[in-house]
């Protein structure tokens, strides 16, 4: 596995997701990507890649988000990266492999939503906000939303991939 994964783009960013879609994570990865195709790559723990296929944004073929050999595939690529960002709920598994396998990487959690639905997602934000070195989140009201979740101390910061492309018109 590990010869095979050198081929791929091993420079900059990993962002890890649990599947590809039409969600708001989804398309801010697939941006990232397409923006920065020789620092960021993008890697889906199951499913196919929606889209055309691009060396930057693969699936790692897992059977479902929490396979765990998908899982340890995420944290090999991890090793050859400085920073390894993992979304939303499902990348809970993939992130504590990483933390295993890839212990020099900086592990980011990426916040899409100011919710925890339900008690498996509380438990695997819980834990990735204690596995992550930061916390990212596409809002403040994200952010806030960790609440009691977030560790003191835990370094965070706002980005939001819209506010980015955002410019005051010129006038002349």
């Amino acid at each position: 596995m590990r010869r095979r994964l050198q081929g791929l783009t091993l420079t900059g960013l990993l962002h890890v997701l649990p599947h590809d879609g039409v969600g708001g994570a989804e398309i801010a990865a697939r941006q990232a990507a397409r923006a920065a195709p020789g620092r960021v790559t993008v890697a889906f723990l199951s499913g196919p890649v929606e889209g055309p296929a691009e060396p930057n944004r693969f699936s790692l073929n897992g059977l479902g988000p929490f396979d765990p050999i998908a899982a340890i595939r995420a944290g090999l690529l991890a090793r050859d990266r400085p920073v390894a960002v993992f979304s939303l709920w499902k990348s809970a598994l993939a992130m504590l492999v990483t933390a295993l396998l890839a212990p020099k990487t900086r592990r980011v959690l990426f916040l899409h939503s100011d919710r925890r639905v339900h008690l498996p997602d509380r438990l695997a934000t819980w834990l990735q906000a204690r596995l992550a070195h930061e916390v990212w989140a596409d809002c403040r009201r994200s952010l806030a939303g960790l609440g009691a979740l977030l560790p003191a101390g835990k370094a965070t910061r706002v980005i939001s991939f819209m506010a980015s492309r955002l410019e005051a018109p010129v006038r002349t």
